[in-house]
């Protein structure tokens, strides 16, 4: 069964029913806003964005770039450019030869999505010499449009990206100070050098001894929403949110201005030297930060009141909002405490969910059964590490870290327990302690929901910017099978979330699996988390299932960002499958939803420098091994169940090797392990 949906998609209010959610204590950790610390990316490479400029003594536009080449041996560089055809390539050695790119040249694409892929010109310089390299653009001749089209463009996006991988051990590591984005605030991003080759005991790197090298210039270059360019100075002397002078982590910040997507890029030159400081060696190393900006400008007030659902255990916190701009959808998370029969504080449970600004708050719903399992006696409740998020950009847009207290009045109050008891009279200490679905979904309106004959299929979910369904042309290979088809889509998993449900919608399904290729796999847990459907309903096998999904992010979002809007490509960034914002977006996620994913991974087969590759273009910014868009390392779902990864297969058309979603042996088995 096939069917189509071209789909360009405006959302202002959640069509379908969302889920009070909420979870036990042993969550708290996971479900905070997370540390950028802890996620920091970490390059072997550097990007240079390059504007072509008039030039009278070329005839045309030009450009000149110094590359510094540190590695031993040999380095790759890759060129994207929508000029590629009308520019004229030129590299010089550090000796002063020239070089011959026409047999270093490998031809590659740089994989934006199934079906999209930009060409890019790869170039692998073997017997390398340490020091600059000169590298030459030229475009001469050009017909009047064309020339007027560069000029035009020269305000927007970079005309050229060039990206240098050496083969060594240094990297720059980068993170930002804090994942609490709106417009009008400063972000600070933090950067440093360190060995690859020295892990502690986390899996994070140790920085560079600082006796081996010297930083000459450290610069924070950001790309505004409009696609502009700003550059602004990295300094480590304790000034402007730099936390301590002469440490070696250099600190820049931006002013977000405005909403949408920044791409923030530090990037550090210097000379380094292995081990006893002989010869200095000159380098340069830059990492990509996708930073999404809200439309909603919210605060949280610090004061909560309570209410009692009718006909029902549950008590309605309401948590006071000064609500400037709304923006599409909210996400709201709290803990909540209280005291025991001692009067000791205790931890009840976590609250969360898609919240709407009412009257100048949100509420969140509170199952009395974790009072009851948590032994809290008394109505005052504490409310702690309150935060509000963005639906679509997944960054959290304000937080309230005090704690919040709340008196429980009324009707809600009387059901506490009181003095060992409580309104559900009649459990055992046993059943007291067991999580119910509703306790962690609230109510399920469709559960009752009595519809014209019953019908189950399972559901296939396209990734970011498909164009169409890689799971069609291998109907055969799946039974009850519903494709939707996608052009070229570029939103949120949230989005992206209420489009699938749309289409399930439409096809008459009450109940279904979901698989998902790439993204699809983060919007199949996504709606899972957040939203009532069919897919609560599926039984029989695995609900969620998913081939090449980067759950953690993907080193390389920032440049599939760059290179799509500088090839006109209507894709663009997508901050929720990037590093940063892929680690925002998993905090929402729950242990008990991540059980249910089953997921599989592929490579190509793991060799040493550039060896072996999927996309040789995508190996200069992608942590390796990879399937040349999602690397191994970030591909696992904590809490999820992973199926193994198979060499030797990639993650769409026109790559090394054959694509993965046209494995039959495994997309049957999927098919028959599927829920429906």
């Amino acid at each position: 069964m096939m069917v189509t949906i071209m789909a360009t998609v405006t959302i202002a209010a959640t069509p379908f029913p969302t889920k009070k959610l909420a979870g036990p204590p042993s969550e708290f950790e996971s479900l905070r806003i997370p540390s950028p610390q802890q996620n920091a990316l970490v390059e072997k490479s550097v990007t240079e964005y390059v504007w072509l400029t008039a030039d009278a003594d070329a005839g045309g536009f030009s450009a000149t770039l110094s590359i510094p080449v540190d590695g031993p041996s040999e380095f790759v560089w890759t060129l994207a450019s929508p000029y590629a055809d009308l520019l004229n390539i030129e590299m010089v050695d550090p000796s002063g030869l020239q070089v011959d790119l026409a047999s270093a040249l490998v031809e590659g694409v740089f994989p934006i999505g199934f079906g999209n892929n930009l060409p890019i010109s790869t170039y692998e310089i073997k017997d390398s010499k340490v020091g600059f390299y000169k590298l030459s653009l030229t475009a001469k001749n050009l017909a009047t449009d064309m020339a007027d089209e560069i000029v035009s463009s020269k305000e927007g996006f970079p005309h050229v990206i060039v990206t240098l991988v050496n083969n060594d051990d240094l990297r720059l590591q980068s993170h930002l100070q804090s994942y609490e984005v709106s417009v009008g605030k400063t972000v600070a991003v933090q950067a440093q050098m360190v060995d690859s080759t020295k892990v502690r005991a986390d899996g994070s790197f140790f920085p560079l001894a600082a006796q081996s090298f010297s930083i000459d210039d450290a610069v924070l270059d950001f790309l505004t929403p409009d696609g502009r360019e700003a550059k602004v100075p990295m300094n480590d002397e304790g000034l402007h949110a730099d936390l301590a002078a002469g440490d070696g982590v250099y600190t820049g910040h931006l002013t977000l201005t405005k909403p949408g997507q920044y791409v923030a890029q530090p990037t550090m030159h210097g000379n380094w030297a292995e081990g006893q400081l002989l010869d200095s060696t000159p380098f340069v190393r830059s990492t990509q930060h996708l930073i999404a900006v809200s439309q909603a400008e919210v605060a949280l007030t610090g004061v909560a009141s309570s209410a009692h659902k009718m006909d029902t255990n549950r008590i309605l916190i309401n948590l006071g909002v000064d609500a400037q701009t709304v923006g599409d959808h909210l996400r709201a998370y709290t803990e909540v405490y209280g005291l025991d029969h001692s009067g000791v504080e205790t931890a009840v449970a976590w609250l969360g969910g898609i919240v709407e600004v009412v009257d100048g708050q949100i509420v969140l719903e509170l199952d009395s059964n974790w009072l009851i399992q948590a032994g809290v006696t008394a109505a005052e409740l504490i409310l702690k590490n309150t935060y509000i998020s963005d639906m679509v950009t997944s960054f959290p847009v304000a937080s309230y870290l005090e704690d919040i207290k709340l008196t429980v009045t009324g009707d809600a109050a009387a059901l506490f327990v009181r003095d060992g008891l409580s309104m559900n009279h009649g459990f055992t200490a046993e059943a007291m302690q067991v999580v119910t679905e509703e306790m962690r979904s609230g109510v399920n309106p469709l559960a009752g929901l009595k519809r014209a004959g019953q019908k189950s299929g399972l559901v296939t979910v396209p990734g970011y910017c498909s164009a169409g369904s890689p799971w069609s042309p291998n109907n055969a290979d799946f039974t009850d099978a519903y494709h939707l088809e996608t052009e070229s889509l570029n939103i949120s998993n949230d989005e992206y979330a209420q489009l699938v449900l749309a289409f399930a919608d439409e096809q008459g399904l009450t109940s279904f699996g979901l698989l998902g290729h790439s993204q699809g796999g983060a919007v199949a847990l996504h709606i899972h988390t957040f939203y009532f459907s069919g897919l609560d309903s599926a039984t029989g096998g695995k609900k969620i299932q998913s081939v090449g999904t980067p759950y953690q992010g993907c080193t390389a979002a920032g440049s599939a960002a760059d290179m799509g809007n500088s090839f006109g490509v209507g894709c663009g960034s997508n901050s929720d499958l990037s590093r940063d914002g892929a680690s925002v977006w998993l905090a929402s996620i729950p242990s008990a939803k991540r059980s249910d994913v089953y997921f599989y991974t592929t490579t190509y087969k793991r060799n040493s420098f550039f060896g072996d590759w999927c996309s040789m273009p995508m190996n200069a910014v992608l942590e390796w091994p990879n399937d040349g868009t999602t690397e191994l390392q970030f591909a696992p779902l904590a809490g999820g169940n992973n199926m193994g990864n198979t060499e030797k297969q990639c993650h769409t058309t026109g790559m090394a090797y054959g694509a993965q979603y046209n494995d039959h042996t495994r997309n049957q088995k999927i098919s028959s392990e599927a829920a429906r």
